[in-house]
């Protein structure tokens, strides 16, 4: 068994305790003095801290107990199109803001209405930890579903971190050909990335690692990729550079294709879980470039679904006899790589083998195949 090093996380200060001193609208402070500006007008917020710059958590914050307020006075600020920032601290709250802001606005282009060629940008320094207090969803951006579509949008450098209560981390639905990157998810139990009618996003460096942070509260499931509900509303053409999930335990799945057709996955990692990855019927056309599958409790992967491809990936978990399944999937092919033993089952059709006789080690079960 092969395992890569992956640093531990640093720990920072809680932002909590940064001195905000200024507490009402319009108040005298140290320069520089940043003035209210249209769009947090627009939103109608309260500024609080004008020694901040506008999209500034801080410069929305009115001495509560918690962030809960000053978050969604951020969000409403966000979605009139001002970059926002999040300093590296620790944030509690106990309920997300919405950040889905519509992108198919039948008023766009009309006064009042600037945002539905806009990119939204939410970038945190690294360190910085939104730490959820309460319950349902810690980071959310679920829009209503079916045709309605949020505007593009960027988010990086986030650190989400749940609690007993909280069910997915980072929650996705009806956002399309928007970029995330360095979004880590610590202690949920639901999904710590649920992707619902995802289409063009790209994920980079996303992760759930109990390597980095040893989270008490497990996942049942990595990254899943879902519909939103609505059959044909499933995620696709969507790319994963460097993400992995480690840890879950011998009850979750690293990476659950639910409904997901033609994504890719390119140098992720899906390792030390109950099952590495599980694909299911009606998930077509999805690629894994230099993906590692290992340590797996249960199976390294479950295959269902057609026409998968495996390029260069490792499948390798000694104790599992066999560790790859091909269950129902039809014309899957791996290419290079490593494997260890794979179960072809009688469902299964046209499995296809190539360049890896080398390191290949046993074809089990009745299912049709070819070596090449």
């Amino acid at each position: 068994m092969r395992r890569r090093d992956i640093s531990k996380a640093l720990l920072f200060v809680s932002a909590s305790s940064t001195a905000l001193v200024e507490t009402a609208q319009g108040q005298t402070c140290t320069p520089p003095c940043y003035a209210i500006t249209a769009p947090e007008s627009a939103a109608g917020v309260t500024v609080f801290q004008t020694q901040y710059l506008p999209g500034d958590i801080r410069r929305y914050y009115g001495g509560e107990s918690d962030w809960t307020l000053a978050l969604n006075r951020l969000s409403k600020v966000w979605s009139e199109g001002v970059a926002c920032t999040i300093p590296t601290g620790t944030y509690p709250y106990s309920t997300s803001p919405t950040w889905f802001v519509q992108g198919n606005d039948p008023m766009c282009g009309t006064s009042g209405h600037p945002l539905c060629n806009l990119t939204m940008q939410l970038t945190g320094e690294r360190g910085a930890v939104l730490q959820h207090t309460g319950t349902g969803p810690a980071f959310d951006i679920r829009g209503p579903g079916g045709a309605v579509r949020s505007v593009v949008m960027r988010i990086s450098n986030l650190i989400i971190s749940g609690n007993q209560s909280t069910t997915d981390g980072f929650v996705t639905k009806g956002v399309h050909r928007s970029y995330f990157h360095m979004i880590e998810v610590r202690n949920c139990s639901g999904k710590a990335f649920n992707i619902q009618f995802g289409i063009g996003n790209h994920f980079d460096n996303c992760f759930f690692s109990t390597n980095v942070y040893a989270s008490t509260v497990l996942p049942t499931q990595g990254f899943c990729l879902d519909n939103d509900g609505n059959t044909g509303n499933y995620t696709t053409t969507c790319t994963f550079t460097r993400c992995f999930v480690d840890g879950l335990g011998q009850n979750g799945i690293g990476c659950e294709l639910a409904n997901a057709i033609g994504n890719v996955f390119i140098g992720c990692t899906f390792e030390a879980n109950g099952i590495g990855l599980n694909i299911e019927d009606g998930c077509d056309g999805n690629r894994f470039v230099s993906a590692w599958f290992e340590s797996s409790v249960t199976s390294d992967a479950r295959i269902k679904g057609r026409s998968n491809h495996f390029s260069n990936c490792s499948f390798q978990t000694l104790a599992l006899s066999p560790n790859v399944s091909v269950s129902t999937g039809r014309s899957t092919v791996f290419e290079g790589g490593y494997l260890q033993q794979v179960n072809l089952q009688s469902t299964s059709a046209n499995t296809r083998f190539v360049g890896i006789a080398d390191s290949f080690a046993t074809i089990t079960g009745t299912g049709t195949s070819q070596v090449f």
